[in-house]
């Protein structure tokens, strides 16, 4: 018990519990803020939400009135025209219920909506908006709305106090909150080690059972602690800030593949805090056995990092693997808080305390290493074998003295195996994921050929059979029926003409592939895109073809003018599906088959420049960023502290400002030359195992409406005056690695700029997290009109490199040479004031000593 009170006071004095309550309250408040911030826009988007099921029953009951006024008009047409009437009556008084924010009315009126839906359907009606599953939760939903007594609440800005709990849990109780718990506390004997401070704990007579024990049950305490805080800033902020009552009952609503459950906010929050706890848990003990081999927090840190993120995406992966008693299971943080409870789900909390257990014994159990796993002796060889030369220049010296210093200890060394292992077990990752999209897309493509054929026996059938009717008509001289019928054989002639044209393009297509002539394959999908379009205009009649028009005519036009270039430039396929997902689709509520879609027509390949697309587009290169950063950003944090060299350092015959400029040379020089050689790994390895890639793959790019509308605007119009051009793939992903490069020495610069303030290194990389996250909120929501001054926009790459928040913010200067401009000035504004500030500092203590004279 004294052991665990002195770890406690330790973790106190260390002042880290402060700053995980800072950290907590600051990305609370930042969500509760940006919630406030769009409150104004809840009836819009309520408009928004309910907008597709209007426009439907409305076209509905034009189409049931048009019935009526012909001879068409039987059963069940008169049915459905009674049910349709109550749909829009219920619409009605939605939309009226929205704009008087009227929000305590909205579930009796859904619930209305949903009877005269349900009589409607049973009457032979179809409504297409609102089907199978969505129709299910939407049901299921409204029920415990009114069952509860609650209100409408719009999820996405809600400001009500569970509501935002539940939102910041998503990434508190996720692995921003892993990270933050692993970077703050999970070195706890690493640093010991470092400082050597473990050496005199170890003379100590204190067994070693329960100097590992204090310190994990310490590291549970402060789990319990950084959980109280979440809930209670979480809770309390809202309920002081927002006004609203606290009330724990609002549904959350699980699926799995073919069923809905409902369960309350605090079920749910219950559920994510215990699957939290068992990935952290876990993580702590993993963490706590490697330190002993390691001894160096930063290896520590990196492997951890490793095992864990190499066992999620093989869990993730592999279904036989999605159990239980795994321990990677516990990551999947999104999909199981999805998914509708088990009865088996205590197993998670007990395989967390048995892995638990085993890796605490066996770090008591095994013997340490008297050297870290990376080091073989503690004694290291001098450089050039001790022939090593000083230059004149004061600044390269300094450079190459920290250069010497971060390959002594190892650190660089390990960063580039685990980034290896990265790269190589992310290609497999992904080699895996394209295969098989491309088995899954041509059996489909195979598929297809049967049901072309199908549909048009289908025609025919039709053709014939209207044929004779119409015959029929004109016997009687009917020429009411006569004309309907004639109709009804050109409408599926025309259907027969387009399958039989499909049919063509589908089997040469499946040749093409084969031969690796990627013409046929193109065109195949070209003429798919262009079913949607008759004259540049949506056509009725051959949406009702197939499935019910979901995409925008954005999404279309990119997707046509996409495989015109592809044809032209005669690239290569990137498998799957015939569309390109875009910003513009509005799905309404139909989120799976919204997800199901984007899943189908994603696209993967195992290319060279293609994965490197992946990377960024997937933000993966956000790893090396944070490893890179905490390698090379620490200044002069690193030199402070219980082992402050930075004492040593003063007494030599060099200055501090110097001494900073070559922290930051040799942190600029190494994480170039590193992310450089990092890029050209990725692209290696998939060169050897497959190909290079297509340099001038098409990469869709939005162009803002104020640039749409310039004179100047040479890309591509579509509907609603939406712009947008295609890119490289090879153009893309220079200008992506050089942001990235950019991005890496604004943070760095950053980082070390912050180290002139603080000792720790740990407040250095906490303050500049909070800087950059803060700096990044506040650009994108607060200064949308100057965005493209502030560094902080462009840390979203392929939101950068696409357009994407250049269109959404509707400012054109937001783009690659603006963000890079902007971000190299960044990093030398700091330097400059940085050394500014030492220089200041220099010359104070100058005149210090002569005034003591």
């Amino acid at each position: 018990m004294n052991l665990f009170r002195f770890e406690m006071r330790k973790l106190w004095q260390q002042k880290k519990l402060i700053w995980l309550f800072v950290i907590v309250f600051l990305c609370i408040g930042g969500i509760l803020f940006q919630n406030f911030s769009q409150q104004s826009t809840k009836s819009e988007r309520a408009i928004e939400k309910i907008k597709p099921m209007k426009e439907e029953g409305d076209n509905t009951y034009k189409n049931l009135k048009e019935l009526q006024r012909g001879d068409f008009f039987d059963d069940p047409f008169p049915q459905q025209l009674e049910h349709i009437n109550g749909i829009g009556l219920a619409f009605f008084k939605w939309t009226s219920a929205i704009y008087n924010e009227e929000w305590n009315q909205i579930p009796t009126i859904e619930k209305d909506f949903l009877i005269s839906l349900e009589a409607y359907e049973n009457v032979g009606g179809e409504f297409w908006p609102l089907q199978g599953i969505e129709k299910e939760k939407a049901i299921q939903k409204n029920n415990w709305l009114i069952e509860h007594n609650l209100s409408y609440e719009d999820e996405a800005i809600s400001i009500s106090p569970a509501l935002i709990l539940k939102e910041v849990s998503g990434f508190l109780l996720g692995f921003l909150g892993l990270f933050i718990l692993l970077l703050f506390f999970g070195t706890t004997i690493t640093v010991e080690m470092e400082n050597r401070t473990w050496l005199t704990l170890k003379t100590q007579p204190i067994s070693k059972w329960k100097l590992i024990l204090g310190k994990y049950f310490s590291l549970l305490i402060v789990v319990l602690l950084y959980l109280a805080m979440v809930i209670g800033v979480g809770l309390f902020l809202p309920l002081i800030l927002g006004g609203s009552t606290l009330n724990l009952q609002y549904p959350q609503i699980l699926t799995s593949v073919d069923s809905v459950a409902i369960i309350s906010t605090f079920n749910y929050l219950a559920r994510s805090i215990v699957l939290f706890s068992c990935a952290i848990v876990f993580t702590f003990s993993l963490i706590l056995l490697l330190g002993q081999w390691v001894k160096s927090s930063v290896s520590a840190l990196m492997l951890t990092g490793l095992i864990v993120l190499l066992g999620f995406f093989a869990t993730d992966m592999n279904a036989p693997l999605q159990f239980a008693l795994n321990p990677f299971q516990y990551f999947r943080f999104s999909h199981l808080l999805a998914g509708i409870p088990h009865n088996m789900d205590w197993l998670y909390p007990l395989g967390a305390i048995l892995w638990s257990c085993l890796l605490v014994i066996t770090a008591i159990v095994l013997p340490e290493k008297e050297t870290g796993l990376f080091n073989s002796s503690e004694d290291k060889n001098p450089f050039k074998h001790g022939k090593t030369k000083k230059h004149r220049n004061p600044i390269w010296n300094i450079w190459m003295f920290e250069w010497r210093k971060i390959r002594r200890n190892g650190l660089l060394k390990q960063l580039y195996i685990i980034l290896a292992l990265i790269v190589v077990f992310g290609y497999f990752i992904i080699s895996q994921q394209a295969q098989k999209k491309e088995e899954v897309y041509l059996v489909t493509l195979q598929e297809k050929v049967q049901e072309n054929e199908n549909m048009i026996t289908y025609a025919l059938q039709n053709i014939d059979s209207y044929q004779n009717e119409r015959e029929n008509a004109e016997k009687i001289s009917d020429e009411f029926y006569s004309k309907f019928y004639s109709d009804q054989v050109e409408v599926w002639e025309r259907i027969e003409s387009y399958y039989i044209e499909t049919l063509d393009k589908n089997i040469s297509a499946l040749t093409g592939y084969e031969v690796e002539n990627w013409f046929p394959f193109h065109d195949y999908q070209l003429h798919l895109n262009q079913l949607y379009y008759d004259s540049k205009e949506f056509d009725p009649n051959m949406r009702t073809i197939g499935e019910e028009p979901t995409i925008s005519e954005f999404t279309v036009d990119a997707s046509i003018e996409e495989k015109k270039w592809l044809l032209e430039h005669k690239v290569q396929p990137v498998f799957s599906g015939e569309f390109i997902p875009t910003i513009y689709s509005n799905w309404g509520n139909r989120d799976k088959e919204k997800k199901e879609w984007e899943e189908e027509n994603r696209k993967i390949d195992n290319s060279g420049l293609f994965i490197l697309f992946l990377y960024f587009d997937q933000y993966i290169y956000f790893i090396p960023l944070l490893l890179f950063l905490f390698l090379l950003g620490a200044g002069f944090s690193s030199e402070k502290g219980k082992r402050a060299t930075l004492q040593f350092l003063k007494t030599q015959p060099i200055s501090e400002k110097k001494v900073y400029l070559g922290k930051g040379i040799q942190a600029t020089v190494t994480a170039l030359f590193s992310s450089v050689g990092l890029f050209a790994f990725v692209i290696l390895i998939a060169t050897i195992f497959n190909r290079f890639g297509d340099w001038h793959y098409p990469i869709l790019h939005y162009d803002s409406k104020a640039l749409v509308d310039s004179e100047s605007y040479v890309g591509i119009k579509s509907f609603g005056q939406k712009g947008f051009h295609f890119v490289s793939l090879g153009v893309h992903l220079l200008e992506s690695i050089a942001l990235f490069l950019c991005i890496l020495l604004f943070i760095i610069g950053l980082s070390i700029f912050l180290s002139l303030f603080f000792k720790s290194q740990l407040a250095v990389f906490a303050t500049t997290s909070l800087i950059v996250v803060s700096g990044y909120i506040g650009s994108s929501q607060l200064l949308t009109e100057s965005a493209h001054l502030s560094p902080f926009t462009y840390l979203n790459i392929a939101k950068i490199m696409n357009g994407e928040v250049s269109t959404l913010l509707n400012n054109p200067s937001i783009n690659f040479q603006t963000g890079s401009l902007v971000l190299l000035a960044g990093a030398l504004f700091l330097y400059v004031i940085g050394y500014l500030l030492l220089s200041g500092k220099t010359e104070s203590k100058a005149k210090s000593r002569v005034m003591g004279q």
